[in-house]
């Protein structure tokens, strides 16, 4: 058990088990977080009125569209939830 819970990234083990996280480690997030970073620089830089907002590097296991909810949670219902919980 030990061995399947820490297989490395780089394992067929784990690429089969995750294969959207297996792609990806700190390395890739951390340069697409810079990628990122630097297309919005240059984009307000740019000056340009009528150009869109760069997109991110959409990036494997995150979604971009999730959304929690709707509106504020009334008191009484928080209440409840936080008395059971």
């Amino acid at each position: 058990m030990v061995f399947v819970q820490h297989s490395p990234r780089e394992s067929a083990l784990y690429r089969d088990m995750h294969p959207e996280y297996a792609e990806w480690g700190v390395v890739e997030h951390l340069l697409a977080a810079t990628v990122d970073a630097l297309n919005a620089a240059n984009w307000q830089r740019a000056g340009k009125k009528n150009t869109p907002r760069p997109k991110p590097i959409t990036r494997p296991g995150v979604g971009r569209d999730q959304k929690f909810g709707t509106g504020a949670v009334p008191v009484s219902e928080f209440q409840s939830w936080w008395d059971n919980n």
